[in-house]
C-alpha cells in the first residue's frame, strides 16, 4: 500500500505533522502502537506559544485549568507570576493527544494501531514494516519520542550528557493545602536535582509531583525524587515497594545540542528530533511546531534533499531559540541558588522569563536585560556607598 507520507508517532508531532500534510493534499498514514487514549507522562503544560500553532481551538473539555501562576524557590529566594493572562493551559495528555490526532484524521489523514518495526529504501520510496503489513511512502516522519530505536535510522541516539530523565507522580486534589499550591498554579523547585528541578502542578482534579534532571545522574534520580517528597511533607509511606503510588519514568532530550534531523526523505519531529526547551523543559511548542515543519518540507520539496529543506525551516524558527535555551540552562544550573537570588532581586524577572518560553521575547535579550539590570544595580549601589563615605 502506498502513501505520499507515513507518519511513526501519534503524540503531538506526529498529529501535527498529519495534520498539516493532510491539509496541503498529501495522503498520509500514521501508525500508533497503542490506541489512544492512552497515559503519557508529562507535566501537560501547553504554552500559549503552542496554542498560538495550532489551527484549530482546544475545546473546553480538553482543558483542565488555565496555567494562572508561577512560582520558583531555592527554599531562600523566591520568583512569583501571576499575569492577568494565563500563561497557558493543563491538559491531560491522554485526552489532548487523542484530540490532536482525531483532528488530523478529520483533516483527512488515516490510523492505524500497529508498531513500526523497521523502515528501509524500496527504489524510489520508503518502506515501513510493522508486525502486520507493510507500507510504502515517498517520505517517513518519525515522531516517537526520544528513546525509540527508528531514531537511529537518522542519528545515534542522545547520550546520558544530551538528555534528562524523569520521575512523576499523580497525587490526590485533597493534598492542595498541605502542598501549599492553589488550582492553577505551578511551583517549581530548584537545587532539588542537578542540572534539574522538581515541580508541584495543580491541574484542578490532581496534582503533578516531579522531578527532572539530567540523565548523566540517573542513579541519584529516585533519591531526589524520595526527597522532593519528604520536602513536600506527603508521607512516605506512599510511594515505594508497598505504597500505592508508583512514580513513572521517562526521557526527554535537552534541545540546543548538534543533532542531525533528517536523512533524504526520512525526517525526525519532536522529542526524536531533541526539540524540547534545555532551561524549562517545555517540549509540546517544539514538537508541534517541527511536525508541521515537517510536513511542509516533504510535501513541497520532492526530491532527496528534503532533509535539507526541513534543516532551513528549523533553523529559521526552532533551532536558534533551543541552542540559547541551552546556554542559559548550563549558566543557570551551575549555581542555580545563586542565579535565583539574583532572579529575585531583579523586577518582573519571572515574567520576563516566561515571554521567553512563549517565544514573545528571545533568550540573548533576556540576558542582556539581566546583565544590564545588574549592572545599573552595582553602578547604583557603588553610588549609593560613596554618599555615605
Amino acid at each position: 500500500m502506498t502513501h505520499d507520507l507515513v507518519i511513526i508517532g501519534g503524540g503531538p508531532a506526529g498529529s501535527a505533522a498529519a495534520h498539516r500534510a493532510a491539509q496541503l493534499g498529501a495522503r498520509v498514514l500514521v501508525l500508533e502502537k497503542k490506541p489512544m487514549p492512552r497515559p503519557k507522562l508529562c507535566g501537560g503544560w501547553v504554552s500559549r506559544y503552542a496554542l498560538g500553532l495550532l489551527p484549530f481551538a482546544i475545546p473546553l473539555q480538553i482543558i483542565e485549568v488555565p496555567f494562572r501562576r508561577m512560582t520558583i524557590t531555592d527554599g531562600d529566594s523566591t520568583l512569583v507570576h501571576s499575569p492577568k493572562e494565563p500563561l497557558g493551559i493543563f491538559v491531560d495528555r491522554a485526552r489532548f493527544d487523542q484530540f490532536l490526532l482525531k483532528q488530523a484524521q478529520e483533516a483527512g489523514a488515516e490510523v492505524r494501531w500497529e508498531k513500526a518495526l523497521a523502515i528501509r529504501a524500496h527504489g524510489a520510496e520508503l518502506r515501513v514494516t510493522t508486525g502486520e503489513a507493510e507500507y510504502n511512502a515517498s517520505g517517513v516522519i518519525i515522531a516517537t519520542g526520544a528513546t525509540g530505536d527508528l531514531i537511529k535510522t537518522v542519528r545515534p541516539l542522545d547520550t546520558a550528557r544530551e538528555s534528562a530523565a524523569c520521575l512523576e507522580q499523580r497525587v490526590p486534589v485533597e493534598y492542595a493545602e498541605q502542598l501549599s499550591v492553589n488550582e492553577g498554579e505551578g511551583r517549581f523547585f530548584v537545587g532539588t536535582a542537578p542540572h534539574g528541578f522538581g515541580w508541584v502542578l495543580h491541574h484542578g482534579s490532581y496534582i503533578l509531583v516531579g522531578i527532572g534532571q539530567r540523565r548523566s545522574g540517573e542513579a541519584t534520580l529516585l533519591p531526589n525524587f524520595r526527597r522532593l517528597w519528604e520536602r513536600l511533607t506527603l508521607p512516605t509511606t506512599l510511594i515505594g515497594p508497598i505504597g500505592p503510588f508508583r512514580p513513572i519514568g521517562h526521557i526527554i532530550p535537552l534541545g540546543g545540542h548538534p543533532r542531525q534531523s533528517g536523512r533524504g526523505r526520512c525526517l525526525l519531529a519532536g522529542d526524536a528530533a531533541g526539540m524540547v526547551d534545555a532551561q524549562s523543559g517545555e517540549g509540546i511548542a517544539g514538537a508541534i511546531e517541527s511536525g508541521q515543519l515537517a510536513a511542509v518540507a516533504l510535501t513541497r520539496d520532492s526530491s532527496s534533499g528534503a532533509a535539507r529543506t526541513y534543516s532551513e525551516l528549523c533553523e529559521l524558527s526552532l533551532l536558534p531559540h533551543l541552542r540559547w535555551s541551552r546556554r542559559f540552562a548550563w549558566g543557570f544550573y551551575r549555581n542555580p541558588r545563586r542565579v535565583l537570588s539574583v532572579l529575585a532581586s531583579l523586577p518582573d524577572a519571572l515574567g520576563r522569563y516566561t515571554a521567553v518560553v512563549d517565544h514573545r521575547e528571545s533568550y540573548p535579550r533576556y540576558m542582556l536585560w539581566l546583565l544590564g539590570q545588574r549592572l545599573l544595580k552595582s553602578i547604583s549601589g557603588g553610588r549609593s556607598a560613596s554618599r555615605r563615605d
